[in-house]
């Protein structure tokens, strides 16, 4: 398989389906519960850090009156229904000078609670009291702007004036305040104090006036220029059209040539003079003489500057346009401003005066912690997808063929059972001590378990892989330390010691071997190690065990360089020996990735399978093992999907023969078998 056919393989066997989504969904459901209570929890602790508050509340009604000025009854009172009246009134109640103006009253300012409670993030830790020091005007502004909330009730003229403090008293005097603050804006808007923005409209209407025309002037110093521009451009369009008709001498080509000569030389001179008599256009001239008409002469810079006018004269009379506009509006404004001072400005009758509160309005308990869970929850449905998406492990055995395209030679389900035993390394030294490894033994309570018919549907996998004399040495390795395959090599021995075959199982793993631990033989006993290094005979490495017909070859005493060892010479001898004296050898080796203890002695195996843990190994580790056997000139016969996850199918081999699709292991058999 070259990289080309990895990749191909890796993009057709990765797409997940909304199933898969389930299942990693439900494989990591605990993380919702945690995340729950992590939002419960953080919501409690802002609850308990948030001080009380409470809320005081005043309505009042926008209405007009009359003046007598008006050709109106001096009793008649109009009512502003438009919803643009009532918004100005909301917005005028918003204003920072009216803030500022309820901030310099004596009954707010006075208040020794005026600055509200801050939240007591360590409520465990004892506060030191506060600074008596009288707050500023600023800082009494800034309060008051963060407690006043006004809104208007829609199809009414009412508007709700809410204040929320975490004083009860300071709360009243605020919503008091207000509507006394603003009442006396309005009287005094009454008393005539708006002349001064009637004023200010005109003095601004008159200096737009003086800007017309100065814009004005300015275009009109390009009348003329403009006028030579179309002259001169007229002459050179019959210029053009007499060239190509008549030689250079034709009288009437020569008198166009003499008038275009006459209107440059005119132009030349008008432009002099609109920078004799315009100093605003010297100014700009002057900075298009230095930058882009230097170094330009004759019929050049003529043409240049026949279209820099031409654009200067668009950009003022667009300009002269945008000021006459922008007067027209100025001087509606004003003839409305002075309309507008016969009336008496907006005034407003209060419907709920502002009262004392006496119960805490706030925070809203129920509400945060409602909101603390819901954000849990939603975190934590985050969290799942996100580690779903990142996730590069494959679940399902027809996504494992597709990917590393080998068959899938069995799949060995994940039990409660099954993940005691199958541990990593570090803690199988603390926890292997009941471990039965004749997990498919006839007087076993395990025999008829789940794990136990995957390992004998294993055995079937490997015994139609050919010829028992071809397929004699089969060597179990993984990609990552972890992933069961001592477990497995263990299993698969005893599966074809008990249907008659004479086997031994051989622990090359050098560097962390397992198997005496998993069968109660000591380290101290020969092995592999004293057979390479020591010339020790295979009778007196190879020891007996429980299950009949089925012999353990440990690994022997620790070896300061395995690589080196297991690359002597003797390890084809080794291997001669086995296959000469027992009808199936199972080696348990090194991690591929890991270490390269493996690649030297895959080359002496019959057969190399890879176990692979579903849901849990990244999908590339494992094409970077196959990688690195075909490099070494080592193709595997398969990989065996081991700790399989569980599906909700019916029946007991449902448990993971679920997980089998097209092309998986029951199509791989039938084809066999055919």
């Amino acid at each position: 398989m070259d990289q080309d056919d990895i990749e191909a393989a890796h993009r057709d066997g990765r797409s997940r389906n909304l199933k898969d989504y389930y299942y990693l969904f439900l494989r990591r459901l605990w993380l919702l519960p945690v995340t729950l209570l992590a939002g419960l929890g953080v919501a409690y602790y802002v609850v308990s850090a948030s001080p009380d508050e409470y809320t005081s509340v005043a309505t009042i009604e926008v209405e007009r009156q009359s003046n007598g000025g008006a050709e109106i009854g001096d009793s008649e009172e109009l009512r502003m229904g438009g919803q643009s009246v009532i918004s100005t009134v909301v917005q005028k109640l918003q204003m920072g000078d009216l803030f500022r103006s309820v901030a310099e009253r004596p009954d707010v300012r006075s208040l020794d609670a005026i600055i509200p409670k801050s939240k007591n993030w360590t409520p465990w830790v004892e506060k030191e009291a506060e600074s008596e020091e009288a707050a500023s005007v600023e800082q009494v502004t800034s309060i008051v702007q963060q407690s006043i909330g006004v809104a208007a009730r829609d199809a009414t003229n009412l508007i709700d004036i809410v204040v929320t403090h975490s004083d009860p008293e300071a709360a009243q005097a605020i919503a008091i305040g207000l509507l006394s603050e603003y009442h006396r804006m309005q009287r005094d808007i009454a008393a005539g104090k708006t002349s001064d923005a009637v004023d200010y409209i005109k003095t601004e209407t008159e200096s737009i006036m003086e800007e017309v025309e100065r814009a004005r002037d300015a275009l009109n110093t390009y009348k003329q220029l403009l006028t030579l521009k179309e002259d001169i451009r007229g002459v050179e369009t019959s210029i053009a059209v007499l060239e190509k008709k008549y030689l250079p001498r034709w009288p009437e080509l020569v008198e166009q040539v003499e008038l275009l000569s006459i209107l440059q030389r005119r132009f030349l001179e008008e432009y002099d003079r609109v920078l004799r008599r315009s100093p605003s256009e010297k100014e700009f001239w002057q900075g298009k003489e230095s930058v882009e008409l230097a170094g330009l002469e004759g019929n050049e810079r003529i043409q240049f500057l026949l279209t820099l006018v031409e654009g200067r004269a668009d950009i003022l009379e667009n300009n002269l346009a945008n000021r006459q506009a922008f007067l027209n509006n100025r001087i509606n404004i004003s003839a409305e401003g002075e309309f507008a001072q016969d009336f008496e400005t907006q005034e407003f009758a209060i419907t709920n005066r502002p009262q004392l509160p006496t119960a805490p309005s706030g925070p809203d308990r129920l509400q945060m912690m409602t909101m603390g869970g819901v954000g849990g929850l939603a975190l934590g449905a985050g969290l799942i997808l996100l580690l779903g998406f990142l996730d590069s492990s494959v679940r399902r055995v027809d996504e494992l063929e597709s990917v590393s395209n080998l068959s899938v030679l069995g799949a060995i389900p994940s039990s409660k059972d099954a993940d005691v035993r199958q541990l990593s390394d570090g803690e199988q030294r603390k926890k292997r001590a009941d471990f039965a490894p004749a997990l498919v033994t006839s007087h076993s309570q395990r025999a008829a378990s789940l794990e136990a018919e995957a390992i004998r549907s294993l055995r079937v996998s490997l015994s139609y892989l050919g010829d028992m004399e071809d397929r004699k040495t089969f060597l179990v390795s993984s990609s990552n330390p972890g992933e069961g395959k001592s477990w497995v090599s263990a299993n698969i021995a005893a599966a074809f010691a008990l249907q008659g075959d004479k086997t031994v199982l051989v622990d090359m793993d050098l560097r962390r071997p397992v198997q005496h631990q998993m069968w109660g033989i000591g380290r101290d006993v020969k092995g592999i190690s004293e057979f390479l290094s020591q010339g020790s005979k295979l009778s007196e490495v190879t020891h007996e065990t429980e299950v009949e017909n089925l012999s353990i070859i440990p690994s022997g005493a620790p070896t300061p360089n395995p690589a080196e060892l297991l690359g002597v010479r003797k390890v084809q001898d080794f291997f001669k020996q086995l296959r000469d004296n027992y009808d199936r050898v199972i080696i348990d080796s090194a991690p591929i990735i890991v270490v390269s203890d493996s690649l030297h002695i895959a080359r002496f195996a019959q057969t190399v399978v890879l176990v692979y843990f579903m849901g849990k190994t990244p999908i590339k580790a494992l094409m970077r093992s196959i990688k690195i056997l075909e490099s070494n000139k080592t193709r595997p016969a398969g990989v065996i999907a081991n700790r399989l996850p569980p599906t909700n199918n019916a029946g007991k081999y449902g448990y993971y023969y679920g997980y089998y699709g097209p092309g998986g292991q029951s199509d791989y058999y039938s084809q066999k078998m055919d």
